[in-house]
């Protein structure tokens, strides 16, 4: 494994973790947190886009997005997958994290569909 891609990286707390030993790619919505990201994690290649559009050029080895499932409505969740899926080598590999149905917070809010609550 030689490259990884992280959706939604933020300030960089999870490309960081990565870039040492990795081409690391972060991809993140947000000018403000792409400023942090680039001083806090100066060896990953930050870049400013939506998760659900295709960025990069070139296909990566992994993918890790954590916790950015629950962000999204059923029919942005499946275009997120099918976008990671799509910048992901033949044989590489995804991981993905989510909130459970059995968190604590699960069910707080306003329901937007079913299982999904904006808080």
């Amino acid at each position: 494994m030689k490259s990884v891609l992280v959706p939604g990286s933020g300030y960089g707390r999870n490309t960081k973790v990565f870039s040492e030993e990795f081409k690391t790619f972060g991809v993140e919505l947000s000018v403000e947190a792409l400023k942090m990201a680039t001083e806090w994690d100066s060896r990953s290649l930050f870049i400013l886009g939506s998760v659900l559009d295709s960025i990069l050029e070139e296909k990566v080895d992994a993918i890790y997005c954590y916790d950015m499932l629950h962000l999204f409505l059923e029919e942005d969740r499946r275009r997120l997958v099918a976008n990671c899926l799509e910048q992901l080598q033949p044989d590489g590999w995804l991981y993905f994290t989510s909130f459970s149905d059995e968190d604590a917070n699960n069910g707080c809010g306003a329901l937007l569909e079913p299982g999904t609550y904006e808080i």
